[in-house]
């Protein structure tokens, strides 16, 4: 009689010795992400935020932009409302509005206790 139980394939043994190590890999890269958003989802201080968390906190951010930023603010002084980041080149309206809630004003950190 034939049993599927007592029959080996190769490419299913593969398979299986490979879902180990690639289920772990994936769930390393699962939590990246997660991490990725949850810190996306920050709120950024950009009186204060260096050019690299102004990158990862705000959507359509990428770092050259946030050096922009980060330049801007040290030429000029601190922002004291949020739409003057469209003073800065490549910073416009429609960033403005994907991030609105994630920009915070302030001269000094921001206290998280």
């Amino acid at each position: 009689m034939f049993s599927l139980s007592t029959m080996r394939l190769p490419v299913v043994e593969r398979l299986v010795s490979f879902s180990k190590p690639l289920s772990k890999a994936l769930g390393a890269l699962m939590l990246m992400v997660l991490s990725h958003s949850a810190l996306a989802m920050t709120p950024v201080n950009i009186n204060q935020a260096t050019a690299q968390e102004i990158a990862v906190g705000l959507t359509g951010i990428g770092v050259k932009k946030a050096e922009a930023i980060v330049a801007y603010r040290e030429t000029y002084g601190p922002f004291t409302q949020v739409d003057e980041l469209e003073k800065v080149k490549g910073v416009g309206s429609a960033t403005l509005e994907k991030n609105k809630g994630r920009i915070i004003l302030a001269s000094e950190p921001v206290s998280t206790n």
